[in-house]
């Protein structure tokens, strides 16, 4: 699977460049607003407070409305210079809109691991105070990390001490389905190839 972002003026179009892939999964992480094209890293402190903010919560839940991510990673990746309130009311916001579609929000293990500066302590209040579930991401960056069991015993404590409902299987979202029937891989009963040419027709 992939990790992706939602940029509305160029999505329809990454979908179809992936069709050939045969992927499983996909989970949005966004990392710019907009359609990232002059835009700035969200997860760099920078000024535009309570609407830059805002904005980036209804670019995530716009991309979750699509169907086509399993879940949100690292939602609480956005850097403003907004009080701790302004910022939980908003993830408050993020994490019902998500828990009405029927999606997990990420505990991000490589922020935890770098010391950056997700996952907040927001977040964990968002998703008690909402009820959403909440998964784990390794968001391995390298392999060795999923032998880090510090990391997971730390996030366990969390959702234990907040009271969070931890989803441990997930269900599987797959862009293909929407796709032309061509591109989509044959199921186990079916010994027939992945058309991949599909795709592009």
């Amino acid at each position: 699977g992939f990790e992706a972002e939602y940029y509305p003026l160029f999505f329809q179009g990454f979908l179809e460049k992936i069709c050939p892939l045969a992927y499983d999964y996909l989970i949005l992480g966004q990392h710019f607003t907009g359609n990232e094209i002059g835009e700035i890293y969200t997860g760099t402190p920078s000024p535009g407070g309570k609407e830059r903010l805002q904005t980036y919560v209804n670019q995530c839940l716009e991309g979750m409305k699509t169907g086509k991510f399993s879940y949100l990673a690292h939602p609480d990746l956005i850097q403003t210079n907004v009080k701790s309130s302004v910022l939980r009311g908003e993830l408050v916001r993020l994490c019902q809109g998500v828990k009405e579609l029927g999606y997990p929000v990420e505990i991000n293990f490589l922020g935890m691991r770098d010391h950056r500066a997700y996952p907040t302590v927001e977040l964990y209040q968002a998703a008690a105070e909402t009820g959403c579930d909440v998964i784990f991401g390794v968001d391995a960056h390298s392999p060795d990390v999923f032998l880090d069991q510090n990391t997971l015993k730390r996030a366990r404590k969390i959702v234990n001490a907040y009271g969070l409902h931890l989803v441990k299987t997930l269900q599987i979202r797959n862009a293909e389905e929407e796709m032309p029937k061509q591109c989509h891989r044959m199921n186990n009963h079916d010994n027939a190839p992945y058309n991949a040419s599909a795709c592009n027709e």
